[in-house]
């Protein structure tokens, strides 16, 4: 189907995009918030504990149409002898964000992305590698494949967590309720937990191997969020006190 426009008012073209190193501050964190793409790990205090936990230094490069930030790219620059970008290690998703449409026709919403798309990733040229794993609200991956890259989907499970933690447990399968039952009878329980420890108790997950994730890299990445009060963090503990296993939560 072909769609009529008015004269006097162009697609939208990646020329007119002028690309810039965005600031890691209020306004970049209020673009995220409204964001296709946009998620907490990408806000500027999550990029930060990802440089201070040694993962890279933050990149983030936005198309601008005028003072408007339309899109961006983000990731941290690694370091070594290669030069690349990539998702910050433990952390979920980083990659392209885009504004939401200012037009409620869909070939416009498209050509703006795309345009986008060709803005930013011409800007990548001077890094020899780059692996950026987008959220799952960017699902229009059609440029960069032009562009010759390779995108690898993956499923992502969302759990909700509302604030009655009723609905949480009614939301389990019987059989897990059971287990935790079982647990508890035997005397296992919660506690707060701290960030002491938990590299060692992360590498002892992986006994046969390396874990995907350095685990020194792991405890500072933990300690870094707990220090600036991103994660909250619990232990299930054994009759004895002993640690179980350990989950931090994003706040």
């Amino acid at each position: 189907m072909l769609r009529d426009f008015m004269p006097g008012d162009p697609m939208p073209d990646g020329d007119r995009f002028e690309v810039r190193e965005v600031a890691l501050d209020d306004s970049w964190d209020a673009f995220v918030d409204a964001a296709i793409g946009g998620h907490i790990f990408v806000h500027s205090d999550w990029l930060r504990v990802a440089e201070a936990a040694g993962a890279g230094d933050p990149v983030v490069m936005g198309a601008y149409d005028k003072d408007a930030l339309v899109a961006a790219i983000v990731g941290v620059r690694t370091k070594g002898r290669v030069h690349r970008l990539a998702t910050p290690p433990l952390l979920p998703h980083s990659g392209m964000l885009f504004r939401q449409p200012l037009s409620e026709q869909r070939p416009r919403q498209e050509a703006e992305q795309s345009a986008a798309w060709q803005t930013l990733t011409a800007e990548l040229g001077g890094f020899d590698h780059i692996h950026v794993s987008c959220s799952p609200d960017v699902t229009d991956v059609r440029e960069p494949l032009w562009a010759g890259w390779i995108a690898h989907p993956r499923y992502t499970y969302w759990i909700d967590l509302p604030p009655d933690r009723q609905q949480v447990w009614d939301g389990f399968e019987r059989r897990t309720r059971t287990v935790i039952r079982k647990s508890e009878t035997a005397g296992f329980h919660v506690a707060p937990a701290s960030p002491e420890g938990f590299g060692a108790l992360y590498q002892s997950t992986y006994p046969d191997g390396r874990p995907p994730v350095d685990a020194q890299m792991a405890q500072r990445y933990v300690t870094e969020a707990c220090s600036a009060g991103l994660v909250e963090g619990f232990s299930a503990l054994s009759p004895d006190g002993d640690v179980a296993t350990t989950v931090f939560f994003a706040l």
